[in-house]
């Protein structure tokens, strides 16, 4: 390593570097801009590939959030359809009487099967949690047990 004073500061550079500087300051500022200049291409072609990147990745991601809009609106119409199956039965027990109690097992059991898949869809049921509900005299508890698994009776 040689020391170059260069404007009251002293500045270290390797051997061989010093000897392909030319000697004219003008040129050395000229070589300067030509490596800061291809640096900064470099820097910027990487950016560049890194923001494409990332927009394939928004893509997928708005891709997946539409499929998902998709299966949250299909069981939402789901449960609307399980909860006027609900109504009707609850109606026709009603007009009927107790005898009908174990038909309405079904469409209960159906509608909070759904309700479930929705609230473990839209994610607002967390994994691990529970709820409980009465069917008649039977007393039903329903948890949500790992990510991927099906929301279990």
């Amino acid at each position: 390593m040689m020391l170059v004073q260069s404007s009251g500061s002293n500045v270290e550079l390797p051997e061989e570097l010093l000897q392909v500087l030319p000697s004219d300051p003008y040129e050395q500022l000229d070589v300067a801009r030509r490596i800061t200049s291809v640096a900064l291409s470099t820097r910027v072609n990487a950016l560049q590939s890194e923001s494409s990147t990332l927009r394939d990745e928004l893509a997928d991601r708005e891709r997946l959030i539409a499929e998902l809009q998709t299966q949250v609106d299909s069981l939402d119409a789901a449960l609307s359809e399980a909860a006027d199956k609900l109504a009707r039965a609850d109606q026709d027990k009603v007009r009927t009487g107790p005898s009908t109690r174990f038909n309405l097992q079904l469409p209960i059991i159906l509608f909070i099967y759904l309700f479930g898949l929705r609230l473990l869809i839209t994610g607002e049921f967390g994994e691990g949690e529970c709820f409980s509900f009465q069917c008649g005299e039977k007393a039903h508890q329903r948890c949500v047990q790992g990510a991927n698994s099906e929301f279990l009776f």
